[in-house]
Order: C-alpha cells, then sequence, then structure tokens
C-alpha cells in the first residue's frame, strides 16, 4: 500500500480537473463509495496539508479513473490525465 508520505495533491488536483469535477463533486461521489470525505478534506488533501487515508485514496482513484499509484509521486504522470 502506497504510504501517505508520497501522496501528491497535485497530482489529485490534475486528476480532478481532468475528470471534469468540483471539490464538492468528488466528495459526492467518494460518499457514494462508502468514504465520508467532505470538500474541505479534499480542498486539504490537494494543498498538501494532509494526505488521505488508504480506503480514501482507493475511493479518489476509483472515482477518477486511475490507479492509487497515480496520485503519488513515484509514477510518471497519473494516467487518467492528459496533459
Amino acid at each position: 500500500m502506497p504510504s501517505p508520505q508520497t501522496f501528491s495533491g497535485e497530482r489529485l488536483t490534475r486528476a480532478r480537473l481532468a475528470a471534469g469535477l468540483l471539490q464538492r463533486e468528488l466528495a459526492e461521489r467518494c460518499i457514494e463509495r462508502g468514504e465520508k470525505v467532505d470538500q474541505t478534506q479534499i480542498s486539504h488533501w490537494e494543498a498538501g496539508r494532509h494526505a488521505p487515508l488508504p480506503s480514501k485514496q482507493r475511493a479518489l482513484a476509483e472515482v477518477l479513473g486511475c490507479s492509487v499509484d497515480d496520485l503519488h509521486d513515484r509514477t510518471q504522470e497519473p494516467s487518467a490525465v492528459a496533459l
């Protein structure tokens, strides 16, 4: 399982924008998958203030159509993001 220290808020932001979602919409879709997430948490994750728990990272990746590794600094570029 990826460590929280390698989570990239920048990659989360790029993946969310590529998916055409607002932070609020991403939070709602995570809730639909059983993960309690709100817009403020997503804002903090994107700003690098905190890293989401592994279960929330999986929900984010599912919603955004990418892998958990894509949301971490150890891969080349997020697969779901067209740069």
